[in-house]
Formats: structure tokens, C-alpha cells, sequence
């Protein structure tokens, strides 16, 4: 039988292809190919599956569009199960829908990548075969399924939903936990690009061999279990559709640079999808032009894109992505050093809520910030008022304060404030004042003698 030949979609258009899953039992699985648009008013209702594909051996073949089309054994597994008797299906899968051979072909769907899962009718996951462990999991699952459905459950705190599962908990030999601990630790908790895929969801399954149950329920489990997962998998897990998404991280910050540092360890094979599958879902890189999906550029490439996109120009390089992603937090320290000598108050305030609030105020950063000639004083209002336990007033930071020309004055009054007793005020006076009579800062010793006169008095 020939091998299939794509016909090439328009690039012009939010176009993509949709699988059609004909029904039928047996080893042979039939599928016809054909094109759609995002932005079409007549585009059929679809699922899209969410997958590993399980290694890149292609040992299994299904008949797309009467062509043999060769696919990983998961694939094939995925769509047995998906497969009905009865009616045919329509999916999109990105193995058999985009053209991997074509490099601009690849780099447009990705970028509609965001839409085909958000316009889904509902995304699939697909976690392999079952075993006898996680058919327990998943069956008790899809019975607290039932109970919340019942009891209506769109208002339901962690503790009612705990109530219902624990009617599962009276049968001897009851274990879910060892199936749970098998599903989380499955390919597809690690792959990068289903990240995107699960976030875009407005509704999603989780599958593993015959028993589906809702992706909101599921991700409710550890909790519920007693689970705690490792940091990966839980961020996984709080973005599928349902309470956690609402209520966790996902809904504060999603810029590219905390999704970098959170999804570090996921996984792909190409190393440039590390940060093309995160575009989609970032807040604030979805739309940038510097970095939008294009499979023509090489990784090194890549890398300095996102390095200047995230940190701006630097002669910093790096060759892998791995040193990319290991230096973000010491990058990030060091640029919002940089931010903090030399920008103004509004640059510092949107800085500090983007992905300031992992640096530390260390005593070069509160240097900086008094060091600011244009804003050392509003800088330092909001270090006390945002994070005052870790402004700590040293003799570094005293002297530096005095030279500053323009806010010395002011900056050391507030310092002044944040002295916990008279002794450690005394002290601060006293670097203080020999750093002013030293340079010459009139302004500043008459403040500290005035203030050293009080303390005196008191």
C-alpha cells in the first residue's frame, strides 16, 4: 500500500487538519485526513487528543486516507481505545495532523496550537495501558464522579469531596494510592508540550486503558489520597480544568519566565520546544515576534532570542538550553540588580510583581536602590512597605546612602525607621555622619546631628 503524501494547508490562514476516526473493531484502525479552519464558521466539533508518543520507533500503522502511515505504539493503543463501533470519531493528533517533515508547516501549527486545544470540544489524555493497580484508582475515581455529579458539585470545597471518597475507604484492600503513584509517574507527566494542551482545556478526560474519568476529578486525587507529588507533577495537575486551576498559581503569574523556572525539568526532543510549547499559555511572550515557532531557526538561536527577550541585551551566552535554564534565577537576580540602580519607581514596581518577589534584598540590592539617584527614595518607601523584614540597615548601606546627592536625605530618615532599637540607631548615626562630613553632604550631617541630638535627649 502507498504511503501518505500531505496535501499542503494554507499558511495564510489559521488552517489545520482534522482526523476523522472511522469506527470499526479489530487490528486495523482506518482514519481519513482533511483540512480545516480555526476561524470557520462551519469547522465539525472535535476532540484533541493529549499524548506521549512513547519514543520516536514507529512500529505500528493505521490506514490514513487509504495510505499506510506509520505511528508509535501508543498512538495506536490511544486510538484502539478511543475507537467506537458504532459512529466515527473526529480528532485532532499532532503525529498524523501536522506534516513533521515540514519545517514552516510545523512552526505554523504550533502557533495555532493554543486555538486547536482551546477550540476543542474536549482534550483527551491519554496515559497508556492499564494495569490492575490503576483500574482501582480509576474505577473509585469515576464513582466519586458519579456521587459529585449526583450531589451537585460545582460549589464543593476539599473537604465534601473528601466525605464522598471516603465511602470507598470501608472496602478491606482498598489501595489507590499504588495506582495513583504509577499514573503520576507515566511519560506524559514530563512532556513539555502537554502543557499547553491540558492549560487551553475547557474541558478535558484522563484515559488510561478503557476507564476515562474527568480531568477535574483526577486532579483531585492526591489530595484526596494523601499524595503529595513531586513539584512537577502537582503544577501539571493544577492547571487541568477545575477548582485547582482557579485557585492556584495559574491564575496569578504566567509570564515566560516563571513558566521557565516552574516546567524546567519537562521534557522534549527537540530542545527548542522547551520554550516554543510554553509561548501559547505565557502571559506575557504569546505574541512576541522574536520568539514566535519557527523550526528554520537553529537552537542557538533560540537561546539568545529567549535570553534577550527575558533579560535584554547582555554579552551572557550560553550553548545549551539546560545552562539557560539552570542560570534564570541568578540572571534574574542580576537584572533586577541592574532595574533597581538605574530605572524609576514604575520600572522597579512592575519588575518586582513580573518576578521580583524571588529575589532576596540582599545588602547590594538595598545599595542599589539608595544608590538611585532619580528614585533611591520612592525605591526604598517600597522595599519597607512591600517586604520590610528583609531590608536590613548595614554600615554598607548607610555610607551609600550619603552619597546619594539628590535623596541622601530622605533615604536616611527612612532608614532611620527601620532601626529596631536606639543601638542600632546610634551606630547608624554615627557611619553616617563620618561618611557625610567626609563628603562634604551638609544637608545630611545637620539631619544626623539633629537626630543625634534627640536621641541624646531621650
Amino acid at each position: 500500500m502507498d504511503i501518505l503524501i500531505y496535501e499542503p494547508i494554507d499558511l495564510d490562514r489559521p488552517a489545520f487538519r482534522l482526523l476523522q476516526l472511522l469506527r470499526g473493531k479489530g487490528p486495523t484502525i482506518e482514519c481519513m485526513l482533511y483540512q480545516a479552519y480555526l476561524d470557520g464558521t462551519d469547522t465539525v466539533p472535535y476532540d484533541a487528543l493529549s499524548y506521549t508518543w512513547g519514543g520516536t520507533d514507529k512500529t505500528s500503522t493505521v490506514i490514513v486516507n487509504g495510505k499506510t502511515f506509520d505511528v508509535t505504539k501508543n498512538l495506536h493503543s490511544a486510538l484502539q481505545h478511543l475507537r467506537s463501533e458504532d459512529i466515527d470519531r473526529v480528532l485532532w493528533v499532532d503525529a498524523i495532523c501536522i506534516d513533521q517533515d515540514n519545517e514552516r508547516e510545523r512552526g505554523h501549527q504550533v502557533q495555532q496550537m493554543c486555538k486547536i486545544y482551546s477550540q476543542a470540544e474536549e482534550v483527551i489524555v491519554w496515559l497508556g495501558q492499564a494495569t490492575e493497580e490503576t483500574n482501582i484508582l480509576m474505577d473509585s475515581l469515576r464513582r466519586l464522579d458519579g456521587y459529585s455529579l449526583m450531589h451537585g458539585h460545582r460549589h464543593w470545597d476539599l473537604a465534601q469531596w473528601t466525605t464522598f471518597w471516603l465511602l470507598d475507604l470501608r472496602d478491606p484492600g482498598f489501595e489507590p494510592h499504588k495506582g495513583l503513584d504509577l499514573l503520576l509517574r507515566r511519560s506524559w507527566f514530563r512532556r513539555v508540550w502537554i502543557l499547553q494542551e491540558i492549560a487551553n482545556a475547557k474541558k478535558a478526560s484522563v484515559w488510561c486503558g478503557t476507564k476515562s474519568v474527568r480531568a477535574h476529578t483526577f486532579a483531585l486525587a492526591p489530595s484526596l489520597i494523601g499524595i503529595k507529588p513531586e513539584r512537577h507533577c502537582q503544577a501539571v495537575l493544577d492547571i487541568m480544568p477545575g477548582r485547582l486551576r482557579e485557585e492556584s498559581w495559574w491564575s496569578e503569574n504566567r509570564d515566560l519566565y516563571n513558566l521557565l523556572l516552574k516546567f524546567s525539568e519537562s521534557e522534549a526532543s527537540d530542545p527548542r520546544d522547551k520554550v516554543y510549547a510554553l509561548l501559547g499559555i505565557s502571559s506575557d511572550a504569546w505574541n512576541a515576534n522574536s520568539l514566535r515557532p519557527d523550526y528554520t531557526k537553529g537552537l542557538q538561536e533560540v537561546i539568545r532570542d529567549t535570553s534577550l527577550f527575558l533579560f535584554g541585551p547582555s554579552d551572557v551566552s550560553y550553548e545549551t538550553m539546560p545552562e539557560l535554564l539552570e542560570d534564570l534565577t541568578s540572571r534574574n537576580a542580576t537584572s533586577f540588580l541592574e532595574v533597581v540602580r538605574t530605572s524609576d519607581i514604575k520600572g522597579v514596581e512592575h519588575f518586582l510583581v513580573r518576578r521580583g518577589l524571588e529575589v532576596p534584598l540582599s545588602e547590594d540590592m538595598i545599595k542599589g536602590a539608595v544608590r538611585n539617584e532619580k528614585s533611591g527614595r520612592d525605591i526604598m518607601r517600597l522595599f519597607l512597605q512591600e517586604r520590610r523584614g528583609e531590608v536590613k540597615v548595614t554600615e554598607a548601606v548607610v555610607k551609600a546612602a550619603v552619597k546619594n546627592v539628590r535623596n541622601g536625605r530622605d533615604i536616611i530618615t527612612l532608614l532611620l525607621q527601620q532601626c529596631d532599637d536606639e543601638v542600632q540607631m546610634t551606630k547608624v548615626v554615627i557611619n553616617a555622619l563620618q561618611a557625610a562630613s567626609a563628603g562634604g553632604h551638609k544637608a545630611v550631617v545637620k539631619l544626623l546631628l539633629d537626630k543625634g541630638a534627640k536621641t541624646n535627649t531621650e
